[in-house]
C-alpha cells in the first residue's frame, strides 16, 4: 500500500504503545504512519493529562473511535458509517487477538520494565492473523450478535459429524471443534463450560490463517482471553482431510499425544461423514448464527 493511497481506504485500524511507537497497522507503512499516530498519541495524552479519555472524534464523514487499553492505544478511523460502540467492540477484539499471542501480565511487565518497548519485534510473524481478524471485522453481525460463521450442512450429516466427535473424545481435550473449508460444523466443550463467542473467533481465524498446517500436527500455545486472560492453553492443530481442520484445546501442556490420539480416532470413525460433508457443503455465502455449535456434545465420553 502506498503513502498516496492507504488514506482511501474506508477503515483503519492502528494499535500503537502508550509511548506512541507503532505496533500494528492494516494499511500503510510506518514511514507514512508514524507522524499520524504520534498525532493520535499526542490527542490521547492531552486528554490523559486532564483526568478524562478520549472515546471518538467526528470529523466530517471520518469518525475516530478510541480505545485505551494501558499501556496500549487502539484506534480506527472509518467512513463506514458505523456507530460508535459498533467501531469499539471491533477495536475489543482486534485486542483480543493481541492477547491470544501475549497475556495481559505478559504485556505489563514488558511495558513496567521499560515504556518505550517495542512490541513489534515480540509480534513479527503474527501480522497475517491481525489482518485476517480485521477482514472478519467487516462482517459487523458476527461481532453484533457474538456468532460465528458455520458451515451450512443437513442435519443428519452435522448429527453424524458430533456423534464421531463424542465417540471419540479423550479427557484430555477441554474443547474441540471441527471445521470445513475455515467454517465450523461443530464443537465439543465442558459442560456448562462453552467458549465466549470471541474466544471462537480467535480459534476460527487461526484455522483461517494455518496455511502451513497442511500436513502434519501442530501444537501452540494460545491464550484464550475470555476463558482467562493470564494464561496460555495449548491447542493441537490437525488436518484430518484437505480442507476438514480439527482443532483442540488442553489446559494441560503435555496433552499433545492425548489429542493426537484423539485425532486419530476421529479419522477413524469420523472421515467417511467428514469427507461427505466436505463434498456436500454448498459453495455460497456461509451462515451466521448464534448457536455456533448447532449440536453441542458433552465432553463427557
Amino acid at each position: 500500500m502506498t503513502g498516496s493511497s492507504w488514506p482511501k481506504d474506508r477503515k483503519h485500524f492502528f494499535i500503537l504503545s502508550s509511548a506512541g511507537k507503532p505496533v500494528y497497522s492494516r494499511y500503510g507503512d510506518e514511514s507514512v504512519i508514524s507522524s499520524y499516530l504520534g498525532v493520535a498519541q499526542a490527542i490521547i495524552s492531552s486528554f490523559e493529562s486532564s483526568g478524562d479519555q478520549i472515546r471518538c472524534i467526528n470529523a466530517g464523514r471520518h469518525r475516530f473511535v478510541f480505545l485505551n487499553r494501558h499501556p496500549l492505544y487502539l484506534l480506527t478511523v472509518s467512513t463506514s458509517g458505523e456507530s460508535e460502540s459498533q467501531l469499539r467492540g471491533q477495536l475489543f477484539h482486534l485486542y483480543n487477538q493481541l492477547l491470544s499471542i501475549l497475556t495481559a501480565p505478559q504485556l505489563a511487565r514488558l511495558f513496567n520494565k521499560r515504556i518505550n518497548f517495542d512490541l513489534r519485534r515480540l509480534l513479527a510473524g503474527t501480522e497475517k492473523l491481525f489482518d485476517a481478524m480485521v477482514d472478519a471485522l467487516s462482517m459487523q453481525s458476527i461481532t453484533e450478535l457474538k456468532s460465528v460463521l458455520t458451515a451450512r450442512l443437513d442435519a443428519s450429516l452435522r448429527h453424524a459429524v458430533t456423534q464421531a466427535f463424542k465417540t471419540a473424545h479423550v479427557k484430555e481435550a477441554g474443547y474441540a471443534a471441527l471445521f470445513i473449508n475455515n467454517r465450523m460444523v461443530t464443537y465439543a466443550h465442558p459442560r456448562k463450560q462453552p467458549l465466549h463467542p470471541f474466544d471462537l473467533h480467535i480459534l476460527t481465524n487461526m484455522v483461517t490463517t494455518s496455511t502451513n498446517y497442511g500436513s502434519g500436527e501442530t501444537w501452540t500455545p494460545l491464550c484464550l482471553p475470555r476463558l482467562n486472560r493470564t494464561a496460555f492453553v495449548s491447542a493441537y492443530i490437525s488436518y484430518i482431510a484437505p480442507h476438514i481442520c480439527f482443532v483442540a484445546v488442553s489446559h494441560d501442556k503435555d496433552a499433545f499425544f492425548a489429542l493426537s490420539h484423539y485425532q486419530t480416532r476421529l479419522r477413524e470413525v469420523g472421515h467417511h461423514a467428514c469427507c461427505i460433508a466436505w463434498t456436500l457443503m454448498p459453495r455460497t455465502m456461509p451462515q451466521v448464527t448464534r448457536d455456533v455449535g448447532l449440536s453441542r456434545p458433552s465432553t463427557r465420553p
